[in-house]
């Protein structure tokens, strides 16, 4: 039993990261273009959050452009999360802090951590805990009410509690990024490198 429990424990938390998709051989061209269409549909997404109901569901979906966006570079990944904020600004001033230090920052934190750090748990942590401390500066600092309005402040308990969250929602949207990025590997024309490519 114990070993059964711990092959599911590795399998769903410990197992390594070796086939992120990525887009080396693009040209930076190609890169900007991606990371300027993945801040459009952050912002397409992050925009629904208006809509009461189904709304906040297409809102949470703005996370995914940011993995994408950072998971190509962490520099594009940044130029797309600034864009957006930009563009929220603009179009649905409401929705800028909460894509800044939630859905967008986890984006970000997930992007960068499949690049990089190639093992689910450590990315599940880095990215649990950036979005947990985005969520901890909205309440604390801008006093905004992201988990509610009876929700002003933050006790050992609900610290307790956002983080559990905050790590489970992460793990979750690693999964589902994985999977997602196979799914778009696999749409995308291969390009085989070419000379006059700038490294990005």
């Amino acid at each position: 039993m114990r070993t059964f429990l711990s092959r599911g424990i590795r399998a769903l938390f410990y197992n390594k990261i070796d086939d992120v998709p990525t887009m080396d051989h693009y040209s930076q061209l190609s890169k900007i273009a991606m990371g300027a269409i993945m801040a459009a549909l952050a912002v397409i997404f992050q925009s629904a959050g208006i809509f009461i109901g189904f709304g906040y569901v297409l809102s949470m979906l703005a996370t995914w452009p940011m993995i994408i966006a950072a998971s190509i570079s962490f520099q594009i990944g940044i130029l797309s999360y600034v864009t957006t904020i930009f563009l929220l600004a603009i179009i649905q001033p409401s929705e800028v802090l909460v894509f800044s230090f939630t859905t967008g920052l986890l984006g970000i934190s997930i992007g960068y951590g499949l690049r990089k750090m190639k093992n689910v748990f450590k990315v599940m942590l880095f990215a649990g805990g950036t979005m947990s401390l985005g969520i901890i500066v909205l309440i604390s600092l801008f006093q905004f009410p992201i988990l509610g309005p009876s929700v002003n402040s933050l006790g050992l308990g609900m610290l307790g509690s956002l983080s559990l969250f905050s790590l489970l929602y992460s793990w979750i949207w690693i999964k589902v990024s994985l999977i997602g990025m196979k799914v778009l590997q696999k749409a995308m024309p291969e390009r085989k490198p070419s000379v006059y490519d700038r490294e990005g």
